[in-house]
């Protein structure tokens, strides 16, 4: 065989042999079925009954894979109500920066919060979480350190793209603080509330009255800063 066609012949063998994945994208792989598989069963079947067992099955993963990763099952619950608030808060900064010029940023901001945010998966999730913690001292406190980060994500985005008016009784990052407050209370009614007409109504009443103390900022097209803490591959 001459020289040029063995030459040819090993580089399309190179070509087509599969290239073997790093250790650390191995790891990130798992990471990913683990805390996706977590996210499903929180959803699907609650908190109480989220087990390590179910867990494993759903992300199709070797019994003990999860230790390699994950000391327990609330370091588990952690490392996804982590990635739900990172998806989320990179979702709201997509629906923010949207927004044409000639429409109200706020009351755009406010609606999609509600119906894009609170009332999908994540924000079931987040929720059952919340009142899971109630009665899981361990969960609580994991959620502790998580909520500080909320805050932080939700100062950077509201003093980003909204100001205080003249004589507003409180900085533009509490009025967005409560305002998650608010919706989550709201979400709390959803299941016995029938006709869902009195949210919106709800809504527009919250966006009228914060709206009366924050406006837009002129100008902002970019994405908020992100905090020091942000990972790498969010």
């Amino acid at each position: 065989m001459a020289q040029t066609e063995m030459t040819a012949e090993i580089a399309a063998e190179t070509k087509a042999a599969p290239q073997r994945r790093s250790q650390e994208e191995r790891t990130r792989e798992m990471r990913t079925k683990l805390l996706d598989a977590t996210i499903i069963c929180l959803e699907r079947e609650g908190y109480a009954a989220t087990s390590i067992s179910r867990i494993v099955a759903e992300a199709r993963v070797s019994r003990g894979a999860h230790l390699h990763h994950f000391e327990s099952k609330a370091a588990l619950i952690q490392a996804a109500a982590e990635r739900l608030m990172l998806a989320i808060f990179k979702r709201l900064g997509r629906v923010s920066r949207s927004v044409r010029k000639d429409e109200d940023r706020l009351a755009s901001l406010i609606r999609s919060l509600w119906k894009d945010v609170f009332q999908s998966r994540d924000g079931a999730v987040v929720l059952e979480l919340m009142i899971a913690a109630r009665t899981d001292r361990e969960l609580a406190e994991r959620l502790h350190g998580l909520m500080a980060k909320v805050r932080d994500l939700y100062a950077l985005a509201a003093q980003h793209y909204f100001q205080s008016k003249p004589g507003a009784p409180m900085a533009v990052e509490d009025i967005f603080f409560l305002t998650q407050w608010q919706l989550r209370g709201m979400l709390l009614d959803k299941a016995i509330v029938r006709d869902p007409t009195v949210f919106d109504a709800y809504i527009d009443k919250w966006i009228a009255l914060i709206g009366a103390y924050i406006e837009p900022r002129r100008g902002v097209e970019g994405p908020p800063p992100k905090p020091e803490w942000w990972p790498l591959e969010a």
